[in-house]
C-alpha cells in the first residue's frame, strides 16, 4: 500500500507540480523523468537477477526490501518535501535515486507474490489481493491530495509521513510473517543464459509486449489527468476528485474480473478488457467540456478496465515462471525485473514525448476547445491510449484463450 502511494504520487501529482509549481518547466520535468526511468530499463533486471540469485538465511528476497527501504525513505522525504530551491540537477539527482531504491523494495516483495502458490487460479487471487492493497494505496493517495487540493505541498508533507509509518511497519510485518521459500541449490544461470532462457518462450515474449503497450497506455493517461483536467474543467483541485473515482472503479472491479478469469480463463478475459478499455478512451474527444457527469462516467468506464490491466497480466506471468523455473535457478524475479523495467519505460511516453509536445505548443491550461492544442492533448491523454491497447490485443490474440500452457 505505501509503495503504490509514493507510485501514484510520482507519476500523476508530482511531475505537474514540479514543472508548474516549482517552475520547473514540462520538458525539463519530462527529461528528468524520462532519465529516471532509462536508467530503471537497465537496472531493474540487473537486480531481479541478483535477487534470484541471493543466498541467505533471510532468503532471496528480504535482504534486498530491507536495503531498498534504507534508501527509499530519504529520498522520498527530499523529493515531497524539498529544502530550499529545487535546480534541474538536483531534482534529477533525487529522482533517479528515488527509482533505483524504489526497484530495490518492490521488485523482490511482488516476486514473493509469483513464487507463494503453485496453483494456477490460487496465484490470480494472490494478484488480485496485491492489486487490491496497489488500489487502496494510490485511492488513498487520491483522497489525501482531494482533500487538500489548494495546497498541494500539504498534501506531499502529509503524505511523506504516511508513507514511511506504514513502510516501516509493513516491512516488519513482511519480515516476520512471510515464510522463507526453498531457494535453489544447483549451479546458478549466468545472466546471459538467464536472458536467453527468459525471452526464449514465445508466450513471455508476446505478453511482455502487449504489457508493455498498455502500459504506456496507462502511463498516458495517469501522467496526464492533472492537466486534462485543469484544461477540461479551468480547475485543476478537481483532479484529486476524479483519480479517487478512477481508483474506486478499479478496485470494486477486481473480484468481478478474478470471478470472470476464473469462469472464462484470464487470457480472454483480459483480451476483453482491452477491446473495451480501448472503446472507453474513444468517447474522450465527445465529452461535453466541463460536465462532470460524463467524465466521472468515463472515470468509471475506465477504473474499471484498470483492474483487469492490475491483475491479470502479473498472474499470467506467474505461470509462465511457474512452467519456467527449475530446480537449478529460479527465474522470477528476472522476470519480473523486465517487466517493470517495460512498465517504466513506457512511462517514457507522457514525461518525454507528450509532455515535451505539449510545452512547446504553449499549452498553459487556458486553451479554447478546438485549438489544436486542445485536440493535442486529447491525442495523448485519449486516442494514443486506445490505439495502444489495440495494438496490445493483437500482440496476444494468437495466445491460449483458456490458460498458459507449457509451450
Amino acid at each position: 500500500m505505501p509503495i503504490a502511494w509514493s507510485s501514484t504520487l510520482l507519476i500523476t501529482f508530482v511531475p505537474t507540480y514540479y514543472a508548474i509549481n516549482m517552475g520547473l518547466g514540462l520538458g525539463v520535468v519530462g527529461g528528468l523523468f524520462v532519465a529516471g526511468r532509462l536508467l530503471d530499463v537497465i537496472t531493474d533486471p540487473l537486480i531481479g537477477y541478483a535477487s534470484d540469485r541471493t543466498r541467505s538465511r533471510f532468503g532471496s528476497r528480504s535482504p534486498w526490501m530491507v536495503v531498498g527501504m534504507v534508501f527509499f525513505i530519504p529520498l522520498l522525504l527530499l523529493i515531497l518535501m524539498p529544502v530550499g530551491s529545487i535546480s534541474p540537477v538536483k531534482a534529477g539527482l533525487m529522482i533517479g535515486l528515488f527509482f533505483i531504491a524504489y526497484t530495490l523494495l518492490d521488485l523482490p516483495y511482488s516476486a514473493t507474490g509469483l513464487e507463494m502458490s503453485p496453483h494456477r487460479h490460487e496465484r490470480t487471487v494472490l494478484a488480485s489481493v496485491k492489486a487490491a492493497f496497489q488500489v487502496a494505496g494510490a485511492l488513498t493517495c487520491a483522497v489525501v491530495v482531494a482533500l487538500t487540493p489548494d495546497v498541494m505541498s500539504t498534501a506531499f508533507q502529509q503524505s511523506a509521513l504516511w508513507i514511511t509509518a506504514l513502510l516501516i511497519l509493513g516491512i516488519t510485518l513482511f519480515m516476520r510473517g512471510v515464510p522463507t521459500y526453498p531457494q535453489p541449490t544447483g549451479r546458478p544461470l549466468s545472466l546471459k543464459r538467464a536472458l536467453i532462457t527468459i525471452w526464449a518462450d514465445l508466450r513471455y515474449r508476446q505478453l511482455m509486449i502487449a504489457f508493455f503497450l498498455t502500459q504506456t497506455g496507462s502511463a498516458l493517461i495517469f501522467g496526464l489527468t492533472a492537466l486534462f483536467i485543469l484544461h477540461n474543467f479551468g480547475d485543476g483541485s478537481l483532479t484529486g476528485m476524479f483519480v479517487v473515482l478512477v481508483l474506486l472503479s478499479s478496485a470494486f472491479a477486481l473480484p468481478i474480473w478474478l470471478w470472470v478469469s476464473k469462469r472464462f480463463g484470464k487470457m480472454r478475459v483480459w483480451q476483453i478488457a482491452l477491446i473495451g478499455g480501448a472503446a472507453s478512451l474513444w468517447l474522450v474527444p465527445i465529452l461535453e467540456p466541463g460536465n462532470t457527469f460524463h467524465f466521472a462516467a468515463f472515470c468509471i468506464l475506465v477504473g474499471s478496465v484498470f483492474g483487469a490491466d492490475a491483475v491479470l497480466p502479473t498472474s499470467l506471468l506467474a505461470d509462465i515462471s511457474d512452467d519456467l523455473t527449475t530446480d537449478d535457478a529460479g527465474s522470477a524475479a528476472m522476470m519480473l525485473g523486465y517487466k517493470n523495467a517495460l512498465s517504466k519505460l513506457g512511462f517514457v511516453a507522457p514525461m518525454g514525448i507528450a509532455f515535451p509536445i505539449l510545452g512547446m505548443l504553449g499549452f498553459d491550461g487556458d486553451i479554447m476547445v478546438g485549438d489544436s492544442r486542445h485536440w493535442a492533448l486529447i491525442f495523448f491523454y485519449a486516442l494514443l491510449p486506445a490505439l495502444l491497447r489495440l495494438a496490445a490485443f493483437l500482440a496476444v490474440k494468437s495466445m491460449p484463450a483458456d490458460e498458459v500452457t507449457a509451450s
